[in-house]
């Protein structure tokens, strides 16, 4: 008989992981490739599809694997704070382990999202304007239930602050990595930046990636709700009084101190840039993305397709200059977004005289 050892340990685990989310394409876009190289065609942009998770955004990747352990660990209910995505994530892993999950909303929260929590299963409370109001909440949920128990039976899932989820979101490289195995490495990765789990798992697939560890990352953030930008410029954390863009899904008020480290310091490395965009960049980014592949994203998720457009100001500049210097193909997370409609992408270009087909 086999006798059982940590690698196999390791193993199941590996594809108990594998299970809960989706190996999504990482393809290169014709249209976007033009539009970012001016018809010339060794300019060539690469998406990763993350819009086609189960969940709709990237976010399931991490929160499985921070699910899948709590489970492990004997945790019996799940409980998040999210604008949406992350709260999707958890109620989708949730329900794929069985466990009851707990999801708590901020005011600004489309009822079509609530709803969609409850078609998982979740049970949703609404606290608070801004997101750190309802992790507050959260928090005290998990206090609460944790005292009545005696002993910790419900585990919040953060939305972006948790190493084991960066480490789930890391595996989005290795697909990449895979997939485009037959080109050189690219000049950049390119993703948008709310509080930064996204950011974190990127980095760190990349220097886990030897070939391709010191390929630098654009992280794109929008005027309004560029918390990350504002504290490497301050040289520390730094909290925003409100969220003024209409990229709610980037609308964490303030990033943690971990986070922030290891952002400055892959920015003194070389391996990290900063660029702020302003909304109507953003929206022009997932009009863009509606008319080249027939998909809706959030302007969280058309943050980073700007990066390729004329109209994504420093975002494009950054991604032209690194792909002159390295002449590799540019790689844009497609982080998805499941709070988007044809009718609000509609509205947000409207106001902000956007194009919209």
């Amino acid at each position: 008989m086999h006798e059982a050892t940590d690698d196999d340990a390791t193993q199941s685990v590996s594809v108990s992981h594998a299970s809960l989310y989706a190996r999504t394409p990482c393809f290169r876009s014709a249209p976007i490739s033009t539009a970012f190289g001016g018809g010339q065609k060794e300019c060539d942009v690469f998406l990763k599809m993350e819009t086609g998770q189960p969940s709709g955004s990237f976010k399931l990747r991490g929160v499985s694997l921070s699910c899948l352990r709590a489970k492990e660990q004997g945790y019996e209910v799940l409980i998040s704070s999210s604008g949406g995505n992350a709260g999707l994530a958890v109620a989708v892993a949730g329900q794929s382990l069985g466990l009851p999950v707990q999801v708590f909303l901020p005011k600004s929260t489309p009822d079509a999202v609530a709803d969609a929590l409850r078609g998982y299963g979740a049970q949703v409370k609404v606290e608070g304007d801004m997101w750190s109001q309802a992790n507050d909440a959260a928090m005290r949920e998990v206090e609460r239930r944790n005292d009545e128990a005696k002993r910790p039976v419900a585990k919040l899932m953060h939305p972006f602050d948790d190493p084991i989820m960066w480490e789930g979101h890391a595996t989005l490289i290795e697909e990449c990595y895979h997939d485009m195995s037959h080109l050189p490495p690219p000049s950049a990765v390119v993703c948008s930046v709310g509080g930064g789990g996204l950011l974190m798992g990127v980095l760190a697939g990349l220097k886990n990636t030897p070939s391709w560890s010191d390929v630098p990352v654009i992280a794109v953030e929008t005027v309004g709700a560029n918390c990350l930008s504002r504290s490497l410029d301050a040289k520390g954390v730094v909290e925003l009084d409100a969220i003024t863009s209409v990229a709610k899904s980037l609308g964490a008020n303030k990033t943690t101190q971990l986070i922030y480290d290891t952002c400055a310091s892959a920015v003194e490395r070389g391996v990290l840039k900063s660029a702020v965009i302003d909304d109507a960049a953003a929206v022009q980014g997932a009009v863009t993305f509606l008319e080249a592949h027939r998909c809706i994203v959030e302007p969280a998720c058309g943050a980073a397709v700007a990066a390729t457009l004329p109209s994504g100001g420093a975002a494009f500049e950054m991604a032209k200059s690194l792909h002159e210097t390295r002449k590799g193909p540019v790689l844009v997370v497609a982080c998805g977004g499941a709070v988007a409609t044809v009718s609000s992408l509609r509205a947000m270009a409207t106001d902000l005289g956007v194009a919209f087909p």
